[in-house]
């Protein structure tokens, strides 16, 4: 793919590591290479937490349950804190 690209200057990825570009082809070429750490580091914790309440809290089973008017029958049983 590099070689294929005769102008280019820069390969940027944003993921934290570098794995995937071949860093001694571009070091040959002269391209330079960037990446962005801890950039999404705060955004991932916030949504594995999200997420871990979304299951302990069952908040997918309860919505479609209200969604699907359920609640119009009966009674949805309480979820752990």
């Amino acid at each position: 793919m590099i070689d294929s690209l005769p102008n280019l200057e820069i390969v940027s990825t944003y993921s934290v590591g570098l794995d995937k570009i071949d860093l001694k082809k571009c070091r040959e070429k002269g391209i330079r290479v960037a990446n962005t750490p801890d950039v999404l580091t705060d955004d991932v914790a916030d949504l594995a937490i999200a997420l871990a309440l979304a299951v302990f809290r069952k908040i997918p089973q309860s919505d479609g349950y209200v969604k699907n008017g359920l609640w119009k029958h009966s009674d949805y049983p309480l979820t752990t804190k």
